[in-house]
Parts: C-alpha cells; structure tokens; sequence
C-alpha cells in the first residue's frame, strides 16, 4: 500500500510519531506500507527532510519519489535520498509508443533507477501498446488503468483475498 505526503506534511514535527504509532496499532508489516514523496520535497534540502526520510526507512517503510522528471530535482539529489522506488512522470511516457524521440530518455530513466538501488515504476499506464513498450524499455513494474481502476476499502480487501478478479 502506497500513502502520499505533501511538502506541507513533512514540516510537520509530530509526523514521524505518528506514522510509527500508526503502523505499531494497525498490524500491518512495516515493510507492506511506502511512502510516496515527489521531487519538490527534495528541494527542501534540509536535514529535517532527510532525518524524516530516513527515519521512515529506520521503521521499515519504502520510499518512493513519485512523478520523477518533472523538473524540480537533479540526479545528485536523488541519489542523496533512502529512496527505494522511482515512479516515471506520465510527460516521459505519454506519447509512447508512438514517439521514437521519447524511447531513449525512458530507456536511460529505467537505467538509471536501477543502477541506484530502485525499483522503476512507470504511471498512468492506459494501453497494452504502451505497457508492451515500457517492457521493451526495461520497465518491469507499472501502475495505471491498464491494470485497475481506484478501487474502494472493501473492493481492495476482497481483492487482496482472492475474492474480486480485475479481469
């Protein structure tokens, strides 16, 4: 399960407490549960902002950065912070697999997560065609409609429990 935070949420001092307090009371593995963070958080490239990233990591939890390409951070930021998963702004992949001028830069981001220790993770994925390209380029991993609309509580639950089939 995948949770989003703002830049607004991470100046929040009590944040870290109680993520820990809500992971320890819910039961589930911390391991189970990644934080997503987007690229702007790391223009706060602060001690803080890394001292919570890590102190998530310290508790179990992933760490993605989500919408990754859309300009507000350079790879030597990225490679300063815990993250275990990179997630492909839908700009790179837009126009696959139409687009040969788009194929390299996907290519190369694929490269790139996983020369750093990520998992590369490819949003907004609608067509098969696309999904087949973004394997072509590397990318094992995608979320999108392709795969799911948003599901609710109980949908997800039964889901997880074999009992809905997204077919």
């Amino acid at each position: 399960m995948s949770v989003n935070l703002s830049s607004s949420d991470l100046s929040d001092p009590d944040l870290l407490k109680m993520i820990s307090s809500v992971v320890a009371s819910s039961g589930i593995e911390p391991s189970d549960l990644v934080v997503e963070v987007t690229e702007s958080v790391l223009l706060n490239d602060s001690k803080e902002t890394m001292d919570f990233l890590t102190g998530l990591k310290e508790l179990g939890l992933g760490l993605a950065l989500d919408d990754f390409g859309t300009g507000f951070a350079s790879i030597s930021y990225v490679r300063r912070f815990p993250f275990d998963h990179l997630k492909l702004d839908i700009s790179f992949i837009a126009e696959l697999p139409e687009s040969e001028r788009s194929m390299t830069p996907v290519k190369d981001i694929s490269r790139l997560a996983t020369s750093m220790g990520m998992v590369g993770i490819a949003e907004r994925i609608e067509r098969q065609e696309r999904w087949d390209a973004l394997l072509e380029l590397g990318w094992d991993y995608g979320q999108g409609f392709l795969f799911s609309r948003p599901l609710d509580a109980v949908d997800c639950e039964a889901l997880l429990d074999g009992q809905l089939s997204l077919q």
